[in-house]
């Protein structure tokens, strides 16, 4: 059985690698979901070797595996971000940021990782006939807990903010996919959380914990790689994909020169009465090549497109213009009326425009 479970871990592993390195789709998505599979197998392998008692042939693997969890829960938050907002990025400076606890984590074991092989066996032996410095992680399995409690709030809260957005026929899948995500991971932390604490408290390694773990790592892993092999675009909402491509290479060439050209240059999303046949027409091609283009190449569909460059466009207004009556904004910023630019800005955006020009003011008055 555990030779089982640790062929699975490796085979996670590699299906980690491959949504790592894909790059069709929503590439922040496959990235991010890839680095969360890769590091949840390295805190499941030294969890196998422990169960196996293999970590005194493998001493280095000791604790390497728990500071893991302290970046887990923003790699997390940052996942579901991307899959609910295709043009969300995580930047350098919000991954540093997010990755302070983790650092302070990985600053404190380095003596501990950097220890001799011979001594490190010792020690680990000590921990496990007699429980040595195991109170001296209480504040450690405390603080974990805490940040991931929060940080679960704030993923709930960014599923629940895009409630109404589910009701629309083609984001349906993406939004089911995040729950999906949400529970999954869930059940895998939480479990390594329980096992990890009660080891601390009592000094017994439970292998009931690691089975449940493994299994909450391996069958969502497993599924989502065969789906990854069929569909190499899988964070991607399927409604939005054409079964096949029919524009020449020549039309995609002239677009992909064209089509961001001319929604900087004449801004056609501003015109509240803009279609998908006046924008194809300006760019000298048919409704159908064009929606296949908006659907393919930059994986949304129109109304989205338009909307998202419609909210853009707002959130520059009411920065530069904080004095603007929202209705001013709304109707600058191509929407017919107040409740639909409301409506809409929530559904993208997550709050609504008032709290987030209250929200940005606070922040340039800091």
């Amino acid at each position: 059985m555990l030779s089982i479970l640790k062929y699975a871990l490796f085979g996670g592993a590699l299906i980690g690698l491959l949504f790592l390195f894909n790059r069709n789709g929503n590439k922040t998505a496959n990235r991010l979901y890839g680095v969360i599979v890769i590091l949840l197998c390295i805190a499941a392998f030294e969890n196998y070797l422990i169960l196996t008692r293999d970590i005194l042939d493998y001493p280095h693997f000791f604790s390497l595996g728990s500071p893991l969890l302290l970046i887990l829960p923003p790699l997390f938050l940052f996942l579901i971000y991307s899959l609910l907002d295709r043009s969300y990025t995580v930047s350098p400076r919000k991954l540093l940021l997010h990755a302070i606890p983790y650092l302070l984590g990985m600053m404190s074991l380095l003596p501990l990782l950097t220890l001799d092989a011979s001594i490190k066996r010792e020690l680990i032996e000590l921990v496990f006939y007699s429980g040595y410095g195991l109170k001296s992680s209480y504040p450690y399995s405390a603080f974990n807990i805490a940040q991931f409690v929060v940080y679960n709030w704030f993923i709930w809260k960014r599923i629940k903010g895009g409630k109404e957005k589910r009701q629309k026929k083609k984001v349906v899948a993406l939004y089911q996919w995040s729950h999906i995500m949400y529970v999954a991971i869930n059940i895998v932390i939480i479990t390594y959380i329980i096992g990890y604490t009660y080891f601390v408290i009592t000094a017994e390694f439970q292998g009931t914990f690691f089975v449940i773990f493994i299994s909450g790592i391996t069958l969502p892993v497993f599924y989502m790689g065969i789906r990854l092999l069929q569909n190499s675009s899988f964070f991607v909402n399927p409604e939005a994909n054409y079964e096949r491509s029919t524009l020449s290479e020549d039309i995609q060439r002239m677009l992909e020169e064209s089509f961001d050209d001319r929604m900087q240059s004449t801004q056609p999303f501003l015109d509240p009465n803009i279609s998908i046949g006046d924008l194809a027409r300006s760019l000298a091609v048919n409704t159908h090549q064009l929606s296949q283009f908006i659907n393919q190449r930059k994986e949304t569909t129109f109304n989205e497109l338009i909307n998202t460059s419609r909210v853009d466009y707002a959130k520059e207004l009411m920065i530069k213009n904080p004095d603007k009556t929202m209705l001013a904004i709304a109707l600058d910023s191509g929407f017919n009326n107040q409740e639909s630019f409301i409506r809409t800005f929530k559904k993208i955006v997550g709050t609504t425009p008032g709290k987030f020009r209250s929200r940005e003011i606070s922040v340039d008055n800091l």
